[in-house]
């Protein structure tokens, strides 16, 4: 896997080595009587596919190992690799459609994936580029952040993780999905649902994130 020039088997090749690794993938529990059969008629790719889909998060994971690259992304932007990954993973759940057993079928969402992600990836950060974004940020004064308290920074940093459930707003009195914001590019009523997590993150599930400030 780690030769191979299609990048989804490369994002499998990095889970299988810095996430988890085969030794503990064919002792467990996900490792069942198919997983070895495959094994047995020399089909490890498959067996290895069998095993990922068995393991929560496992594929959504392999797909932001594979989109995400640390040095690809050193271009002068500033590297937000972990919040890049994390909106990659919400796009391969949202869009992979029904699971699939073969890895050319998994290729195939990989292709269409990577396509969403790269336009989620754009919006994303042309939504923190924003100048009313950064104006909206300003009103964090530093000095008066209070340990432990949800700030507008981590409400924005919000857009790496859109919520795909359709919601209703009591500040927009209406219901938004959040990911279709996004992916839209509706970045007015994006930012007032950013606003919303901020004023009453309680009510959505949110909390302040730990930090060194």
């Amino acid at each position: 896997l780690s030769r191979n020039k299609k990048m989804f088997r490369q994002g499998m090749y990095k889970y299988c080595t810095n996430e988890s690794s085969i030794l503990k993938i064919m002792t467990s529990n996900y490792a069942d009587d198919a997983f070895f059969v495959q094994v047995r008629n020399n089909q490890p790719k498959n067996a290895l596919i069998r095993a990922l889909h068995m393991i929560k998060g496992a594929l959504p994971l392999c797909f932001a190992l594979a989109v995400v690259d640390p040095v690809s992304n050193s271009n002068g932007v500033e590297i937000r690799v972990d919040d890049f990954r994390r909106l990659a993973e919400v796009v391969w759940k949202k869009r992979a459609g029904t699971p699939s057993w073969t890895l050319a079928s998994i290729e195939n969402n990989y292709i269409r994936c990577n396509e969403e992600f790269q336009i989620m990836k754009r919006n994303a950060i042309d939504y923190l580029n924003d100048p009313v974004t950064v104006d909206y940020l300003r009103l964090d004064v530093r000095g008066n952040r209070i340990a432990g308290q949800f700030h507008r920074r981590d409400a924005l940093n919000e857009v790496f993780n859109p919520s795909t459930r359709d919601s209703f707003f009591m500040t927009l009195h209406e219901r938004c999905i959040p990911y279709n914001l996004l992916r839209n590019r509706q970045f007015t009523t994006l930012r007032a649902v950013h606003d919303a997590y901020y004023r009453r993150p309680e009510m959505y599930g949110l909390r302040a994130p730990p930090r060194a400030d």
